[in-house]
């Protein structure tokens, strides 16, 4: 299978078949906010709730002959073809993204030390979700983005740059391409493979890496999950947490801050 392939299927598990264009912006300076003692220790705590998943993860990816040192050298060896292939896929402009939400995605990259500019900015309509990343693409369909509220919507970018971050789509891409020929074309695969392990890790550590960033951010992962299940219901995919699961990590996020500030 060649990389664009791969790449394809990848972005099939969210239906997207979106094109790009490149958003100009100026560079702004976000002014820190101060991080209370409390704060840190919920970061602290909850940073050494990933790295335990991210140790049980690894383990069942090494279990299938996966191991993270090997995925951090192929990705190191094909990264350069993985961005180019990558832009390739999605080369024809559709539609427009508002001011307001440009606006707010360069705020929210510049809030968590992204660089707007290294960033290529894709509107689409087709994607079934409201949003998603690559490592140096951001794709928003703002139809379903406007169903909701401001936080949430902060929210929604926030945890896709930690998806940029985190290099997950390359990340995952290698993964992939590491399966025996029979299970790298399949979209799904059983939800105990480790590779739906990896996928849903990803998806909880891009949710807490935005929702512990300060008291803020915590009340917009709260507001985005409530919002979640209002308009897709308890949603439960072999690639993601249970959105009711997602609903319950906030609230104790949200809990945890209220109860040390108190």
């Amino acid at each position: 299978m060649n990389l664009k392939h791969l790449i394809i299927i990848l972005l099939g598990l969210i239906g997207f078949y979106g094109m790009y264009y490149f958003v100009p912006v100026q560079k702004k300076l976000v002014s820190p906010i101060e991080i209370s003692p409390e704060i840190k220790t919920l970061q602290t705590s909850f940073k050494n709730h990933i790295a335990d998943n991210a140790k049980k993860v690894w383990q069942a990816l090494s279990s299938i002959g996966i191991t993270e040192e090997r995925c951090r050298i192929v990705n190191k060896q094909r990264y350069e073809l993985y961005t180019k292939e990558t832009e390739k896929a999605f080369c024809k402009p559709e539609g427009e993204i508002s001011n307001k939400t440009k606006t707010m995605i360069n705020q929210v990259m510049l809030e968590f030390g992204v660089e707007p500019t290294d960033i290529t900015v894709i509107a689409t309509t087709k994607m079934l979700g409201t949003a998603n990343a690559c490592d140096k693409l951001l794709m928003v369909n703002e139809k379903n983005f406007s169903y909701f509220s401001e936080p949430a919507q902060k929210f929604i970018i926030g945890h896709e740059v930690q998806h940029i971050l985190n290099k997950d789509h390359s990340t995952c891409s290698v993964i992939r391409n590491l399966l025996p020929a029979q299970e790298k074309e399949q979209l799904m695969l059983p939800r105990q493979h480790p590779l739906m392990q990896f996928y849903r890790f990803k998806e909880e550590r891009a949710d807490i890496g935005a929702a512990i960033k300060n008291e803020e951010w915590a009340n917009n992962y709260l507001a985005y999950t409530k919002e979640m299940m209002e308009i897709y219901g308890n949603v439960d995919r072999p690639t993601h947490p249970k959105s009711s699961d997602r609903l319950n990590m906030a609230q104790n996020i949200v809990d945890t801050i209220n109860t040390k500030i108190v």
